[in-house]
């Protein structure tokens, strides 16, 4: 028994020990690498005066009426990068979606041109530096959502190299992105064993080693006991 309990003790201790130290990491990540301001602008936003919008809600309504298929939820009147717009909230067979309407064009937003991405992204990344790529993804999987939407992945040209990704259907910024968040999701890749499409799946093993060590030792201590 004795020697069982060292074979399993020098087998899972590489597995416990990642286990440890990568849950240090992600419990006191904001107070070692991860900055506190993720998905906050680090720039004031523009913003515009609500009585300057020269499209009805009722028009913008019936436009939406006239162009989408499905049961429209709300209606707000908001500022979005250097624009007002109506951003209507509807639901369709694929969920709920927003649609973008220009509120002095009366234009549809939706989706947006990568202008007003590159505008929104801009608001959410430290300095100014430049951009270095902007690339536009048909289906992007919301990271803890099942649901898939187009989006502009923002690149900028600044050393801790920042992404930002854009909704294109509404203008949300879903992720803000730099060296020390990619370092955090790798932290929580390696704690969880979320490789291989596996999703903590894998976390059996370090538990089940540690729950075998546990046994071994306290038979070995009950023995001794006696």
């Amino acid at each position: 028994m004795r020697s069982f309990h060292r074979r399993l003790a020098i087998i899972f201790c590489g597995f416990l020990t990642l286990s440890a130290s990568t849950g240090l990491l992600w419990a006191y990540a904001p107070h070692l690498y991860w900055k506190e301001d993720y998905l906050k602008p680090k720039h004031a936003p523009s913003f515009r005066l609500l009585s300057e919008a020269s499209v009805r809600a009722e028009d913008a309504l019936q436009s939406a009426r006239d162009q989408l298929t499905g049961s429209i939820r709300s209606i707000t009147l908001k500022t979005l990068g250097d624009r007002l717009v109506y951003e209507i909230r509807y639901a369709s067979g694929q969920g709920e979606h927003s649609w973008l309407l220009d509120a002095e064009t009366g234009q549809k937003l939706t989706p947006i041109p990568d202008s007003l991405a590159i505008m929104i992204a801009k608001t959410y990344v430290r300095n100014t530096p430049s951009v270095k790529l902007v690339r536009r993804l048909w289906s992007y999987k919301i990271r803890g959502d099942h649901a898939t939407v187009p989006v502009y992945q923002i690149i900028f040209d600044a050393p801790d190299h920042p992404l930002i990704i854009v909704n294109a259907e509404s203008g949300t910024v879903l992720e803000d992105e730099d060296d020390s968040r990619r370092f955090h999701s790798w932290i929580m890749k390696l704690h969880t064993l979320s490789f291989f499409d596996f999703h903590k799946t894998l976390t059996l093993i370090p538990g089940l080693g540690l729950l075998a060590m546990v046994g071994t030792g306290l038979k070995l201590y009950w023995k001794r006991s006696c």
